[in-house]
This record gives C-alpha cells, structure tokens and sequence, in this order.
C-alpha cells in the first residue's frame, strides 16, 4: 500500500497537470478569440479599403471622361475657331482682291491725268519649283483716248551683280518665251514671261522700253525701270 506521503504527492501530481491543461485550455481560447477578433477586424478593414478602392476607380473613370468630354469639346472649340479665322481670311482676301480689281477697271476705263497713253500698270515676279526659275508678271494698260490698238515689243533688261561686277541680261536671253515679249491691245493686256536666273547672279532691277505704234504707225517711246525688291513676291514657306 501506498504512504500516505505518496499519496499527497500523486494528488499534487495530478492538481498541477490539471492546472497546465486548465492554462493551457485558457491559453488557446484567448488566442482562438484573438485571432477572431483581429481575422474579422482584418476583413472588415480589407472591405472597407476595397470599397474604397472601388470608389477611387470609379470617381478616376468619372474624371476621365469628364476630361475627355471636354478635351473633345475644346477640340471642336478650336476647330471651329480656325475654321472661322480660315472662312474670314479667306473672305478679307476675296474683298481685297475685288477691290484692286475694281480699282484696275476704273483706272482702265477713266484716263489718269497723270498717265498719258501706254504705261505698266501691275509687275510681279513669282518663283516657280524649278530652281533659279522665275516668272515676270506685267500689266500694260493704256489712257481710254486711245481708241485704236497699241502694239510693240517690249525689250526687258535685267541688271544686277554677279561675281560682284555689274551684269545685265537681255531678258528674251533667258527666257524661252521670246512670243512673250510681242504686245497688242486696246485697253490692257497681261504678260507672263518666264526666266531662269543665271548662276551667281543677284537681280538688282529690270529696265524695260518699247517703241508703241498705233495703226503700224509709231506714236512715241516708253521706258520704266522696275526694282527686283519691289516686285518680287515675298513667299512664306514656314
């Protein structure tokens, strides 16, 4: 038989094995509840910040249609703008040129006191794509009092320098259309000679005479000198 001191020691045996597992069945359900607790307030924060998320997603969506709305309304803005800007300029220009062609009849059809007979009215030259080309665009007009036809030839000189010396070209020279150079009219008559300019050559003016008949007779003599400056069309190629 057993003592009566094993006895005690195998009852304290047992009450401190009972106390580990009661402590240890304490321990478990504190960290069962725990992770409980911070599982469930982790997954209601995740829904708060995917709820969150979602509602960014969609207020960014908003902001970009909002932002594409109006790119495409200022779009059309600007469109419409340059259209407009394109529709007046295009118009001033139209009004213009009517408005020199109006000035240019009335200048055909009253006699200027200043301007006796045959005269060059309008002159431009225009580059054309081929290089060193250009074209000399001449009015000739003549007073109403001339009733008859005026014809002549008109001799074209081109001065300028080249090498830096002086030189002058007779224009029927370089250019191809000789025909060009022959005039007949009774009250204006348009001109368009084509040139190519030689090499080194700088244009400084163009002299132009003619001897003006009327009825095969000759009525007089005309001269004009024309500044290369003056008449040359400045194009924009920006």
């Amino acid at each position: 038989m057993l003592s009566k001191d094993d006895n005690k020691q195998r009852v304290n045996f047992f009450v401190k094995q009972a106390s580990w597992f009661v402590l240890a069945a304490i321990m478990f359900c504190i960290g069962f509840i725990s992770a409980s607790y911070f599982s469930h307030k982790n997954v209601k924060q995740m829904n708060i910040l995917s709820q969150s998320s979602a509602n960014l997603v969609k207020e960014n969506q908003a902001l970009i249609e909002s932002y594409n709305q109006q790119k495409i309304a200022l779009d059309i803005s600007t469109i419409s703008l340059r259209d407009t800007q394109t529709m007046l300029e295009q118009a001033i220009k139209r009004e213009s040129e009517l408005e020199r062609q109006v000035e240019f009849y009335q200048r055909v059809m009253t006699p200027a006191a200043d301007k006796d007979g045959f005269f060059v009215e309008h002159a431009e030259v225009t580059e054309t794509l081929n290089d060193n080309a250009y074209q000399l665009n001449l009015v000739l007009i003549q007073n109403r009092k001339f009733k008859d036809v005026v014809s002549g030839k008109l001799t074209i000189t081109l001065i300028g320098l080249s090498n830096g010396k002086f030189k002058s070209y007779p224009l029927s020279q370089i250019s191809q259309a000789s025909q060009s150079f022959d005039y007949a009219f009774r009250y204006f008559q348009q001109k368009d000679i084509p040139f190519v300019l030689p090499q080194t050559f700088i244009p400084d003016r163009f002299e132009i005479t003619t001897d003006v008949y009327k009825l095969k007779k000759k009525r007089y003599s005309y001269s004009t000198t024309l500044k290369w400056e003056e008449v040359v069309s400045k194009t924009d190629n920006t």
